[in-house]
């Protein structure tokens, strides 16, 4: 990942990044050394253009859609994610959802002092947020009796027009001609001069 850049090149130049900078940053040196042992990050969190999270650890890939629904892959059996084996592996699921959960928490992935988030982030709340939304759209939907009457009654007086289907003939556009508009083409004034009497072109 490119923000990996800023641990690798501190740990190169020996220099200390302060904690509320390079939260999810870190050093790839001894990868390129060729020294790592254990691998160089414990997960890796992603982010989608449309919002969702998933967080990767080992063969799996955990998703958090921001409707509330979880996906899961084994990207070692299923590259292109075709098969979601979330109902097989609860365990899995419940592991990557605490990490995830600790690493939005502490505001980042790496060891640290906690940070704030940029932004409110939460895998949890989201689901009841949008059934909230969902509830008061459909109870706005729900008319009442007397609505329901009130627009029968107006839909059989003809001469009620609904201003939702009701529209005005569009207004034929009239041109106001100017007093001083020409009959006919000006005639050039070279055309208008005559050769005088008496006179003759050699």
């Amino acid at each position: 990942c490119l923000n990996d850049l800023m641990a690798t090149a501190a740990e190169i130049t020996g220099e200390k990044i302060p904690d509320n900078a390079g939260e999810d940053s870190v050093s790839l040196l001894p990868d390129l050394l060729g020294t790592s042992t254990n691998g160089t990050r414990k997960a890796t969190v992603h982010q989608s253009a449309g919002g969702d999270l998933a967080l990767r650890q080992g063969p799996w890939k955990l998703i958090f859609k921001k409707d509330g629904s979880r996906e899961l892959y084994n990207l070692e059996a299923d590259l292109s994610e075709t098969k979601d084996v979330l109902a097989a592996n609860a365990e899995v699921v419940s592991k990557l959802t605490a990490l995830m959960q600790r690493y939005i928490d502490e505001g980042r992935s790496t060891p640290g002092v906690a940070q704030k988030n940029d932004f409110d982030l939460s895998i949890t709340s989201q689901s009841k947020s949008r059934q909230k939304k969902k509830g008061k759209k459909a109870n706005a939907s729900v008319k009442s009796p007397a609505e329901r009457a009130r627009e029968v009654a107006l839909a059989a007086d003809k001469s009620y027009a609904h201003p939702g289907f009701a529209r005005a003939p569009a207004a034929t556009p009239v041109v106001q001609k100017p007093t001083n508009w020409p009959l006919a083409p000006a005639t050039p004034s070279w055309k208008a001069s005559k050769t005088p009497a008496g006179s003759s072109c050699t």
